[in-house]
């Protein structure tokens, strides 16, 4: 087996790290994460799913997203009626990136369940769809952890199909 073609070539991060990168720097993880597995990611589905350009209008939208955010913040300073309207302003700056992140993902999910179907020859490696709608790239990366103990363990024990796993 090719290192290049190989799920172990993605370099591996906890959900739980992957969570907590996330939340430390206000999403901006998500972005450097796909960054960072991009070519890998490519490489290993045999053509271009993510490309650079996604990436950089995931990136622009992540900044208006936090613009966003910030007006918010002052809205809930100033009180009153400006609350509201700027509670409203930020609703419509963070609403396109959640939708073209929430696109990205289920863009990624087709193929890649069917690399990893193909590569272990049964439906090991299942989606939640109304999971991957909710945690997106988080949900992704458990994914990926999970085809990498199924590769881990089926070099192990050649003999052997695989090891239960979680339908969700």
């Amino acid at each position: 087996m090719e290192p290049s073609r190989s799920v172990k070539s993605i370099p591996r991060l906890s959900t739980f790290s992957f969570l907590l990168l996330q939340a430390v720097t206000f999403g901006i993880y998500a972005i450097v994460w796909l960054a960072e597995r991009r070519d890998r990611i490519n490489d290993l589905l045999k053509f271009e799913v993510i490309s650079s350009k996604s990436l950089k209008i995931l990136s622009i939208l992540l900044g208006v997203s936090l613009f966003g955010d910030m007006i918010d913040l002052a809205g809930s300073a100033a009180g009153g009626e400006v609350e509201v309207v700027l509670g409203f302003a930020s609703s419509a700056l963070n609403l396109p990136f959640w939708i073209y992140l929430i696109i990205l993902t289920f863009r990624l999910i087709p193929p890649l369940q069917a690399y990893f179907n193909e590569k272990y020859g049964f439906k090991r490696i299942n989606y939640n769809k109304f999971i991957a709608f909710f945690l997106c790239f988080t949900y992704l990366n458990y994914k990926i952890n999970e085809a990498q103990d199924l590769e881990s363990y089926q070099e192990a024990n050649p003999q052997q199909p695989g090891f239960k796993t979680a339908n969700f």
